[in-house]
Order: structure tokens, then sequence, then C-alpha cells
């Protein structure tokens, strides 16, 4: 009976947490570029209420997100990293931790500008302003 009623509970888990992970989306929010190629960063939906630096509402937290990279000549190449994203109110900028590379980080300019990223190829990009297309 007790066999029953745990295998009950952590099928319904399972099945809530897959559900949940269905209906993430993630929207396009930074798009830099530099002579080798592209990189994007995707935040989840959840955070992003529209257009524009100000549709974005961190609430002073750090989210899960993704950062794709293509250095490739017809842009069909990118590979999906997990990031952590959080936002300085000082600066004016979101802050992208690579978890994945020992807790580098890149900062991005909400109005644009130049960014450094851990990666190769990726030393010097320019971006656009933050959630404008």
């Amino acid at each position: 009976m007790l066999a029953r009623w745990l295998s009950a509970g952590l099928g319904a888990g399972l099945l809530a947490s897959a559900a949940s992970a269905q209906e993430t989306s993630f929207a396009r929010v930074v798009h830099c570029k530099n002579e080798a190629g592209y990189a994007e960063i995707y935040l989840p939906g959840s955070v992003v209420f529209g257009r524009g630096a100000e549709k974005v509402k961190l609430g002073g937290r750090t989210v899960g997100g993704y950062i794709a990279f293509d250095f490739t000549p017809v842009g069909k190449n990118k590979t999906l990293e997990a990031v952590r994203i959080s936002a300085s109110e000082k600066e004016g900028a979101l802050i992208v931790a690579f978890p994945e590379r020992d807790s580098r980080s890149a900062t991005i300019p909400q109005r644009g500008g130049a960014v450094r990223f851990p990666q190769r190829l990726a030393e010097e990009m320019t971006c656009g302003p933050l959630n404008t297309d």
C-alpha cells in the first residue's frame, strides 16, 4: 500500500514537472555581433512583458536563461548554453554568469555597447540595446 502511494505521488510529481518544462517559452532580449559571428541572449517569457528594457522585470532576482553563439558564415549553427542572468540597477546592465565556466561573467549595458564574453571568438562583441527587436 505504501509503495503504491509513493509510486503514485512520484509519478504525479514527474508529470507536473514535465508539463511545466514544456510550457516555458523564451524571448531573445539581446543580439550581439562581431566579425566572427553572433551571440543572442534569451530570457524566460515569465520575466519579459513586451518590447523595451523597461518591460524586462527581473525583480532583483537571478533567472536561468540561455546564450546562443554562432560562428558560422551562414548563421545556422547556434549552440545553446545555460546561463544565469541578473540585472545590475547601478550599472544599468544585465549580468550574464556562465556556471560551466568557473563563474566567469559578462556585463551587457542596457543601452548596448561593447561586451567581452568568456568564449573564444566572442571576446569583443558589440551588443544592441536590451529587448528592442
